[in-house]
This record gives C-alpha cells, sequence and structure tokens, in this order.
C-alpha cells in the first residue's frame, strides 16, 4: 500500500521519512504554496491509497478533503496542530476523512497510528471483499428452490 504525506512543513515530513511501516511506503510530498496545487501532483486517486494530510495553517480544509475523496481516494487522515474537536466533529461527521489527528513530531506515536490505520483499512476491505463475495443475483435462490423435486415434489408451495 502506498501512503501520501502532503504537508508545508518540512520537519513533520522529515519526521515521516523516518518511520519504516510494514508493507507500505510512505511518499512525502512538500507543499510550499497553496494545498489545491500540491495535491494536484498527486497520483489519480487511489482507493486503496492513504493520503495523510497536514491541515495546519489552513482555515477551511473541508473543501480539499472532499475534493480528494470525490477524486477517489477513500482513506484520507487530516492531521492538524489545532485539535480543536469542533473541527475534527465536522469533518469526520460529514464523511470526509477517515480519521483527524494531533499533529506530532514523535515517530513512535505517529507510526503506530499509521500501523492501526493500515490494519482497520485492510480489515474493512476483506470486509468488502466479502460482502461482494455474498452477492447473488436475488432470485437465483428461488429458482434453486422451485426446481428442486427432492426439496418439493409436488412443485407446490408449502405452508
Amino acid at each position: 500500500m502506498r501512503i501520501y504525506a502532503v504537508s508545508h512543513d518540512p520537519y513533520w515530513l522529515d519526521t515521516l521519512k523516518k518511520i519504516e511501516v510494514r508493507a507500505a511506503s510512505i511518499e512525502v510530498t512538500p507543499c510550499p504554496g497553496e494545498l489545491l496545487e500540491c495535491l494536484e501532483n498527486l497520483p489519480e486517486g487511489q482507493a486503496n491509497g492513504l493520503i495523510i494530510l497536514d491541515a495546519s495553517g489552513y482555515i477551511d480544509i473541508k473543501p480539499v478533503v472532499q475534493m480528494l475523496r470525490e477524486s477517489g481516494w477513500r482513506y484520507v487522515i487530516v492531521v492538524t496542530a489545532d485539535t480543536s474537536a469542533r473541527k475534527a466533529i465536522a469533518i469526520l461527521r460529514r464523511n470526509l476523512a477517515y480519521d483527524y489527528w494531533a499533529k506530532t513530531y514523535d515517530i513512535p506515536p505517529t507510526q503506530r497510528r499509521i500501523e492501526h490505520s493500515l490494519q482497520e483499512i485492510k480489515k474493512a476491505r476483506r470486509k468488502r471483499r466479502a460482502r461482494k463475495s455474498q452477492l447473488t443475483p436475488w432470485n437465483s435462490d428461488l429458482k434453486h428452490k422451485k426446481n428442486d423435486p427432492h426439496k418439493n415434489p409436488s412443485g407446490r408451495c408449502r405452508s
């Protein structure tokens, strides 16, 4: 799995570069200018990719996260130095971001958060695959029962 980190903070990006995550690689994207311009340099939306977006210093991050989700990114984590619950609740309630973290420069807690998120994403993908494999045409089961002489030899409905 690929993890993309976007930030205007080079020190935080350096922290992420030092993190080693099993079965994933972290690519950092420095963003010295406008956030929307930096996001245009990312690859096309990846349903199984993860974006960690540093929203520190941005007034309204909701449209940016919404744009990422609409372009195909399912898992967007917003990281910010401003840990106000109001902003987090607004983003999470609208189902825009996958998660919302307080920004830290400490490697161990950041690594644990990333690994925990990857585990949850893997679980969610397995559940989606299991649901898809259980889906059958709505009437396939009815045809089978109706045409099975061993189940109902008379061919009439039983009550």
